[in-house]
């Protein structure tokens, strides 16, 4: 097990985790004088470090097993790269099945960081008013902000049940 990659995952967990509870905060202390603006600011935040979670897991297996993954793989991937070498890996597993899922958890969270990008490379081309420039690339299509705490908290505790697990069975082994 590669501690600097352990360290990695460990750190943008805790990221979001503090994100999560900063944005109830923020929520619950500006009452009527609630900007969407900023919770859409911490939402698109939580969205990028669950995608270095993401990549720091994928690279924390991928170590574990030594297997060369890039920046761009995914588990579904990292699953089939497991398979040729006949290893299993329920983790990865996992996750690749919730990569396919539409309706899933983490689904979701790589279609919000997807929507960041396109939403920003739109701005770009395109002249808009400062205020529909701001709304455009703030555009978070499959998450309310609401919800999207909701969702991105239950992600946030799979995704650490995942890690822990996959760490709990490296040990063992």
């Amino acid at each position: 097990m590669n501690v600097e990659n352990i360290s990695l995952t460990n750190q943008q967990l805790s990221a979001i985790r503090l994100l999560l509870q900063q944005s109830v905060k923020v929520t619950e202390e500006s009452g009527y004088q609630y900007h969407r603006g900023l919770e859409t600011a911490y939402q698109q935040a939580i969205a990028f470090h669950f995608m270095l979670a993401y990549h720091a897991f994928l690279q924390e297996i991928a170590a574990d097993y030594q297997v060369k993954v890039s920046s761009e793989d995914d588990f579904s991937h990292l699953q089939s790269l497991l398979e040729e070498r006949e290893i299993v890996c329920l983790q990865c597993s996992r996750l690749a099945a919730l990569e396919a899922d539409a309706s899933s958890w983490l689904k979701v969270v790589l279609n919000a960081y997807q929507d960041c990008w396109r939403s920003s490379s739109k701005a770009k081309t395109k002249r808009f008013s400062a205020a529909k420039n701001l709304e455009n690339v703030m555009n978070m299509k499959d998450i309310s902000h609401e919800s999207g705490r909701v969702q991105y908290r239950q992600g946030l505790i799979e995704l650490q049940e995942i890690v822990n697990q996959y760490r709990d069975l490296m040990q063992e082994w």
